[in-house]
């Protein structure tokens, strides 16, 4: 399903503020969804697929495989003993969120060799900034 629902009965029964919580969802699209689910119509739909045996719920993740659940990670400069794609596959992995840019929003810089503005602009802003080593115990910890 969601990050912030296990099944499609907890997303139809969500609120508008319950769904604002989940990341990059807004008052536009939690109401849509909120419309979506009072549309008797589509609540049809639904139980038809489940009484064909769709399976509606997600499986629970172990508590080790979210460590970095609701954390986001943007990476500056050249990562030596991972790519980025492989940092950012381990992120997700592991529960977090890898974004481009940095916000007040970012819990963690990831700095490798030579990085760039993205450095200043997460010390203005008080962010946590990790060397990739730094980087690499925080997603080994078990």
């Amino acid at each position: 399903m969601t990050d912030g629902f296990g099944s499609i009965d907890e997303l139809i029964n969500s609120t508008a503020e319950e769904l604002e919580k989940l990341d990059e969802i807004g008052p536009r699209i939690g109401n849509s969804v909120i419309r979506y689910f009072n549309d008797p119509i589509n609540l049809d739909i639904i139980n038809r697929l489940k009484d064909a045996s769709l399976i509606f719920e997600s499986e629970k993740s172990s508590k080790i495989d979210q460590k970095l659940s609701n954390n986001s990670f943007v990476l500056t400069g050249t990562l030596v003993k991972m790519t980025r794609k492989e940092a950012e596959e381990k992120i997700i992995s592991c529960g977090g969120k890898p974004a481009s840019s940095i916000s007040k929003s970012t819990s963690y810089l990831v700095v490798g060799e030579n990085p760039g503005s993205k450095l200043e602009k997460a010390k203005k802003l008080g962010i946590e900034i990790l060397t990739e080593e730094k980087f690499i115990n925080l997603i080994t910890l078990n």
